[in-house]
């Protein structure tokens, strides 16, 4: 997997659902508060203030706009059975705008934006 990367594949994770489909951004190896691969979820909604994309970059989202934020961690065990669809690539200038939002983000918790801006730093 490498930075940047969008998948698709079912969560356990997504807050208020026992399991669902979701896009994922692939955002690297986590630290120590969250261990395993790192990603963030791609939303229909805005939650959070969350980064936007839209289809018209990205043609497999099936809404005209999405929404990146909220950081979750899978171990190597939960991303084999997940059965994880590679979508596409965040361009190079969406990933330098999305490393803004985030460092800039009122929402998100200090060590979830230290996490996130260090992971995206060196693909700039």
């Amino acid at each position: 997997m490498k930075i940047g990367e969008i998948y698709y594949f079912v969560t356990t994770k997504a807050t208020g659902h026992q399991s669902r489909p979701k896009y994922h951004l692939y955002i690297g190896e986590l630290g120590w508060r969250l261990e395993g691969h790192g990603f963030l979820f791609i939303n229909k909604n805005n939650l959070d203030d969350g980064y936007p994309l839209y289809k018209k970059d990205y043609e497999f989202f099936p809404l005209e706009v999405s929404f990146v934020s909220g950081l979750v961690g899978y171990d190597q065990q939960e991303l084999d059975d997940s059965k994880l669809k590679l979508c596409g690539q965040l361009s190079k200038t969406h990933l330098s705008e999305l490393y803004r939002a985030v460092s800039n983000s009122e929402f998100l918790e200090g060590w979830v934006i230290r996490e996130v801006c260090q992971k995206l730093m060196p693909h700039l």
